[in-house]
């Protein structure tokens, strides 16, 4: 079963999140229909945003969404994600040519992380991605804008018929006062196992197993563990608020070349439909 599992290691003092999300992965992959390479930076940036998204309160109504915005062909990842496992996730481009790196296909750019946590605004960071490596660009922007040390370890496959084989990551960040050894012990353990994790994850491994290996279960605390899965949240009555944004003189061409309009979510592609009667209603 998908999960987001969050612990304690008391022999080290540090904390762990481990993520086993193929589940949900797959069922995004399959709605958005991607190439491999699209759906390997997919599947990446879903691990990604649940590792991130496990700093919130669990079963709470806080979120975040998670985006990468570069200067490639890719264009820009959005997963949403929050603290009770939901995510959902679209992709700007999801034929991406499998012949290409990653690197190549993100380009320069950004990862933006938007966290609503209750406050009147919500919370953003940013930070540039160094070089396509997802999980190294988290685990930078971790450190960097929200000043937490943090080692980040990701891991995705297909399956030869382009199903998702594994899924799931595993992070590992310091407290204040975490010794500068334990700190050197998990990015040596990070280091490690980073070749091999993807393979780990697709047997009979889990990210929770590998990361109570580091740890040591019988020193290790789990605090709490929330299940995972593909969930969308659109409804025809947000959608139809969107439509509220749009020009009046646009609503207005609608009506007078196809008197109805169809839109689709862009992160579950479920359609909707609004009809003249609808549109018109919008103009009052």
């Amino acid at each position: 079963m998908d999960s987001l599992d969050r612990l304690i290691s008391k022999k080290y003092n540090l904390r762990g999140y481990a993520v086993n999300s193929r589940n949900a992965a797959d069922e995004i992959i399959n709605v958005k229909k991607t190439s491999p390479l699209s759906s390997y930076i997919l599947g990446q940036s879903i691990n990604a945003a649940l590792l991130v998204s496990a700093s919130l309160k669990p079963e709470t109504d806080q979120n975040l969404t998670f985006k990468i915005e570069g200067s490639g062909k890719l264009k820009s990842v959005i997963v949403q994600a929050d603290a009770r496992g939901n995510i959902r996730a679209s992709i700007a481009n999801s034929n991406l040519d499998s012949s290409m790196k990653i690197g190549e296909a993100i380009g320069a750019g950004v990862i933006n992380v938007s966290k609503d946590i209750g406050f009147d605004n919500p919370y953003n960071g940013v930070s540039p991605i160094l070089g396509g490596d997802i999980a190294y660009d988290t685990a930078y922007y971790l450190t960097q804008s929200e000043q937490i040390p943090s080692a980040l370890l990701i891991g995705f496959s297909l399956n030869d018929n382009l199903s998702v084989k594994s899924s799931g990551g595993i992070l590992i960040q310091t407290f204040p006062d975490t010794p500068i050894s334990s700190i050197e012990y998990a990015e040596k353990m990070i280091s490690d196992i980073k070749s091999g994790f993807s393979e780990r994850i697709s047997s009979s491994e889990t990210p929770l197993s590998i990361l109570y290996d580091i740890f040591g279960k019988n020193e290790t605390e789990l605090l709490s563990s929330i299940p995972v899965r593909f969930k969308c949240r659109c409804s025809k009555e947000i959608v139809l608020s969107t439509l509220k944004l749009i020009e009046r003189s646009e609503i207005e061409d609608i009506l007078k070349k196809d008197k109805s309009c169809e839109i689709s979510c862009a992160f579950c592609e479920k359609k909707y439909h609004f009809d003249e009667s609808e549109l018109t209603s919008l103009l009052s």
